[in-house]
């Protein structure tokens, strides 16, 4: 089969899990390249806006890809760093505004519509479903959820679920075991809470590059997390901070895991009891994590023999050939 994965570069979890899934997908034999976009370059009914954005960004990027290069090979490396860090490699890409009918595309919950205008389409909720309006998915698409507290039971009744991680143990490790002082703080998805403090006492690490990340949380003694879903609580545990989740308002650390989700390592909410949970089970999530890679083969492996069964009654223009694939 084919495959094209529809994302962003790989500067977030979610991004790194899709070109994964592209990796996982060639390691099986199936032919697949990612689709490059901006965050928000598909994210409305705007068509013309939409592909204009999705231009300019590729144009900026090609270019700013050799400028980059050229400049690292001559010694400036470290300003470009989080530009290069490509933790998933030799992923193929694909240029076009159209697919051909035999290739299966998977949009992730970001995109609005069908822009590739593919007649096989598989929609990833790597997050909440955002869209509330009829047009934004089509009747026939296949959706699969990445966790069940993701999941909206409209589009995928039946719970389908494609969810596995990757991890870079390489980046993401403790390098500092004396003691430790001061807090962090990562905002993301959670930077319009009302909540947030007026003013902070640590570093917002949100926008450094993955390095800097993983320098201030070996530094740092306590992470506090206002994204309650993001899988840098996990990385805190790992570099050997605390991981503390800000719970909003009436909420508990049942109301953000999903069924059979543990959340070791992770503190939500920063009662002593939380705090030493996340401390002693941070080596159980040490060990959670080395299982993924098994884990996510398996779980890629049903999700082909979903798409096969799905797929089979939608014809295949055979007779087109899929060029654009590099």
């Amino acid at each position: 089969m084919k495959f094209i994965i529809v994302s962003p570069r790989q500067h977030s979890g979610g991004s790194i899990v899709l070109h994964r899934l592209c990796q996982y997908l060639q390691d099986q034999g199936h032919e697949a390249s990612v689709f490059l976009i901006c965050r928000g370059c598909f994210s409305s009914k705007r068509t013309f806006l939409s592909w204009f954005i999705w231009l300019c960004y590729n144009t900026a990027d090609f270019v700013a890809y050799h400028v980059f290069k050229l400049l690292a090979g001559i010694g400036f490396v470290a300003p470009f760093e989080d530009f290069f860090y490509s933790p998933i490699k030799n992923i193929k890409r694909w240029y076009g505004f159209k697919v051909p009918s035999d290739v299966i595309v998977v949009y992730p919950e970001i995109v609005y519509g069908n822009p590739l205008h593919a007649q096989k389409v598989v929609r990833w909720l790597l997050y909440f479903n955002k869209f509330h309006d009829d047009k934004a998915f089509g009747n026939k698409d296949l959706v699969f959820c990445y966790r069940d507290i993701f999941n909206d039971s409209q589009l995928n009744p039946k719970g389908r679920r494609l969810g596995f991680s990757y991890f870079d143990f390489g980046m993401y490790k403790q390098t500092n075991f004396a003691e430790r002082q001061g807090v962090c703080y990562i905002l993301r998805k959670g930077k319009n809470r009302k909540d947030l403090p007026s003013t902070f006492i640590g570093p917002i690490i949100d926008n450094l590059s993955e390095r800097k990340k993983v320098k201030i949380l070996n530094r740092c003694k306590y992470c506090y997390l206002y994204d309650t879903q993001t899988f840098y609580g996990t990385i805190a545990a790992v570099c050997g901070a605390i991981p503390i989740v800000v719970l909003e308002k009436g909420k508990t650390r049942n109301d953000y895991l999903g069924n059979g989700e543990t959340g070791y390592g992770v503190a939500y909410g920063d009662t002593e009891s939380e705090v030493d949970f996340a401390i002693k089970t941070r080596n159980l999530c040490l060990e959670d994590l080395k299982k993924l890679e098994i884990y996510g083969e398996q779980q890629v492996i049903e999700f082909i023999k979903t798409c096969e069964d799905y797929f089979k009654g939608v014809k295949d223009d055979t007779e087109r050939k899929s060029k654009q694939f590099i």
